[in-house]
């Protein structure tokens, strides 16, 4: 079973009126990570952060509007940052992926399409060096829903396994 961790930022909602009914609308998307190993001895040292870094901004002031629909967008306008970091509260061991055991994270992102080699994951330990790769192909956040990554450290390409289509997905309420 996989150890999960919410990454601690707060989710981005934003609201609209009629008089006085509001509509909380969820405005990011989330990456659900799933770190594992093929030789799970190769690194004795367990995981204590993972940093996600990316050729698009990650982090900043966002600008939300809302369309005629009524759902609400978001782009990154100040303070733009290329990099989100998660500290494990926990440091976590890896396993296999057979073993289904992986370390599991939820790290919240403003939707977005990201091309192959955008972005790079970089696994930190409590003690060596990190191990960092890029995805291999296109993944795209949509609102409301959790887009899977595996991360196969150890393997010779980059992130491998299930990148959700968001039929797939699981969603998160609105």
């Amino acid at each position: 079973r996989a150890t999960s961790n919410i990454c601690t930022a707060s989710a981005l909602m934003a609201s609209t009126s009629t008089g006085t009914n509001f509509s909380f609308k969820n405005v990011q998307g989330y990456l659900r990570l799933r770190l594992c190993a093929v030789i799970p001895e190769d690194y004795e040292s367990a995981v204590q952060s993972v940093t996600l870094t990316s050729t698009k901004a990650l982090s900043g002031t966002a600008a939300i509007t809302f369309g005629t629909d009524g759902i609400p967008t978001a782009e990154i306008k100040e303070n733009a940052g290329n990099s989100l970091t998660v500290d494990l509260k926990t440091p976590q061991r890896l396993a296999t992926k057979a073993s289904g055991n992986y370390v599991e994270l939820y790290v919240p992102v403003v939707p977005m399409t990201f091309g192959a080699d955008e972005i790079t994951l970089t696994i930190n330990f409590e003690e060596g060096a990190p191990f960092s790769k890029k995805n291999g192909k296109a993944i795209t956040i949509a609102r409301r829903e959790v887009t899977g990554m595996m991360l196969e450290i150890g393997a010779d390409e980059g992130f491998t396994g299930d990148i959700e289509s968001a039929d797939e997905a699981s969603e998160v309420s609105t």
